[in-house]
């Protein structure tokens, strides 16, 4: 059963890299993760959060546009501003998970950084 486990072990270390980016190829290699990776997908959940309120903002204006307008009796314009808040609501839910989940990532990150250069602090001494 070992022997198998290192012919296999041993033909996934001759498949060619998948690598493509040179933040890639520069990995450490004592690390399990790509922190170029890392930051581009923190980055990317908090473009989203960021782009999950203007859409917000945009449906917001564009559904309250005609009470304006139209000038809407009081009763059509409260329903109107009761069908906006599932609106707010769910993409300001959005905006606080994504920038959660952008902003752990980089504590995370912190973190690890921070491991390593005390581990290589005490190494030193």
């Amino acid at each position: 059963m070992d022997s198998q486990k290192e012919e296999n072990w041993q033909q996934f270390e001759s498949l060619p890299s998948q690598a493509t980016d040179v933040e890639e190829i520069e990995a450490e290699p004592d690390t399990y993760f790509n922190l170029g990776r890392l930051n581009r997908i923190a980055y990317q959940a908090r473009l989203l959060s960021w782009l999950s309120v203007g859409l917000g903002a945009v449906l917001v204006v564009t559904n309250l546009f005609p009470i304006f307008q139209l000038g809407l009796d009081l009763g059509q314009s409260l329903l109107r501003l009761l069908n906006t808040l599932p609106v707010v609501l769910i993409m300001g839910f959005l905006f606080v998970v994504l920038q959660g989940i952008s902003e752990s990532m980089y504590v995370l990150l912190d973190i690890e950084d921070n491991t390593r250069r005390a581990a290589t602090a005490l190494e030193e001494k």
